[in-house]
């Protein structure tokens, strides 16, 4: 008896989607269609050309999205399977010239403590090495490092403290990208989820690791510029998903739905998107997790002026209180200036949290003005010219993502992450709606390792599924 090869329908062309559509291609089903509401596949990765003036090299590419491969994980693999490794980065992220907003450069020896003792508490916190009691005195993230920073400034010279808390200050900011959101928000309950490395970038870009997956899955299977409207599960043996298109309205039919859209996306619109409305464990789960927001600015010059292998870290100084009173309050967030290794001519900053969904409104020319007022004061240097270009990420106010990635939000776990990505099944145990994306991934938490493995996961119950249906079908001898 033949068995019946399920159609499926995969919402959303980033790296999860695409995954997804990639594995169950390989595994023996063909039905698959991938439903993507904008122009473009990616997702929140987004490569592109950045400085075509006409009057230095050719334009590097530059990250809107995701931006380097961090640690160990199955991305690594991937990229050396399509061979897009490029190189390893070997500075870490608090590698940088710290200057304060005197216009003097710091401290180094205090620099160098610094660096090392928030090293030791950050591997603490992500190693899981913290007790049960502390977790409990100290429930965010913020409130720890406090507790032990704390403790080390209580064994500095008293003309030293000021400045070391200063430069922790700045380290703490820095901290705050890998979740998108201000630290006080941020659970010690974290996954540990990445493997220790260097952060990897990719030939090409990032961007080109999408292609690859998309060649497999080929145009024909990825329909652009398809909204998803609603996806209507009451017939567990027929889920129609009614999407919004260039032609106008269009109806999908299929036996399985892997949803892929991403967090910020479910808690915005789950009430609308689905039909009847997902169960309360799960709207519980999505509500409770934190979904945060890093937003890039990338300034491009002609002639650079900083040092070509090392950024600016900001430190910002309670002594110089009155010289920045005529700056906006999101100025006053900044704490780095990353010059980019691929591309000399380019710094790159990254707001994050409430200061990071703020830059998304205000206008470029008044950017570039306070960004360079700003390095201005730092550099101690008025003749710091303004950028020649400047472009912007709008991951918040892009309703298709409304956000960066996920974290662990004070009064959520783990445990809600797991909730996340179950499937939504049938009384004959059908995976009806199954669900992906880094903010479903235990294991690598916000990161493309997570939307990868997410991804491949939920191809993997599927073929399983496939299998076993087989095999219950074969007569035996």
């Amino acid at each position: 008896m033949a068995c019946k090869d399920p159609s499926v329908l995969v919402i959303g062309a980033g790296l999860a989607g695409l995954a997804a559509g990639c594995h169950l291609i390989k595994g023996g089903l063909t039905r698959v269609t991938v439903l993507e509401a904008g122009d473009r596949i990616g997702g929140r990765i987004h490569s592109v050309p950045f400085g075509d003036d006409g009057e230095t090299e050719d334009p590097a590419t530059v990250e809107l999205g995701a931006t380097w491969i961090h640690g160990k994980g199955p991305v690594n693999e991937l990229a050396k399977t399509f061979d897009l490794i490029d190189c390893d980065l070997t500075e870490d992220e608090y590698y940088g010239m710290y200057v304060g907003s005197n216009g003097t450069k710091c401290n180094e020896e205090l620099v160098r403590k610094a660096r090392e003792e928030f090293r030791k508490i950050i591997e603490e916190l992500y190693g899981n090495k913290l007790s049960a009691s502390s977790k409990t005195l100290y429930p965010t993230i913020l409130e720890y490092i406090q507790y032990r920073l704390d403790q080390v400034v209580e064994t500095l010279p008293d003309n030293d403290r000021n400045e070391f808390k200063d430069i922790c200050r700045t380290l703490t900011k820095v901290e705050e990208e890998n979740h998108g959101a201000a630290l006080e928000d941020v659970s010690v309950f974290i996954p540990d989820s990445i493997t220790p490395g260097n952060n990897i970038s990719l030939t090409g870009g990032y961007s080109a690791l999408i292609s690859r997956l998309a060649h497999t899955v080929t145009d024909k299977r990825i329909h652009l510029k398809t909204e998803v409207i609603n996806i209507d599960y009451t017939n567990p043996e027929e889920v129609n998903v009614l999407c919004e298109s260039e032609n106008g309205a269009i109806m999908y039919t299929a036996d399985h739905v892997i949803v892929t859209i991403s967090l910020g996306v479910l808690k915005n619109d789950h009430q609308i998107l689905f039909n009847p409305g997902l169960p309360f464990e799960k709207i519980a789960s999505i509500s409770k997790l934190g979904y945060g927001t890093a937003s890039k600015i990338i300034l491009r010059y002609k002639t650079p002026f900083w040092s070509q292998h090392e950024g600016m870290k900001l430190v910002w100084r309670n002594d110089t209180t009155e010289s920045n009173t005529n700056l906006p309050s999101w100025a006053k967030c900044l704490y780095t200036f990353n010059a980019m290794a691929a591309n000399p001519y380019t710094l790159d900053v990254w707001l994050c949290g409430e200061e990071g969904k703020e830059i998304e409104t205000i206008p470029n020319d008044v950017i570039a003005l306070v960004l360079t007022t700003v390095l201005r004061q730092f550099l101690n240097d008025p003749t710091i010219p303004e950028p020649d270009s400047i472009l912007k990420t709008s991951w918040f106010s892009n309703r298709q993502f409304r956000g960066s990635y996920s974290y662990i939000r004070v009064g959520s776990t783990v445990e809600d992450v797991r909730i996340l990505a179950m499937p939504l099944v049938a009384k004959d145990n059908k995976p009806v709606l199954l669900f992906a994306g880094e903010a479903t991934d235990i294991d690598y938490l916000a990161s493309t390792h997570g939307s990868l493995n997410s991804g491949i996961r939920e191809a993997n119950r599927l073929l399983m599924r496939q299998m076993n249906t087989f095999i219950s079908h074969v007569k035996p001898c």
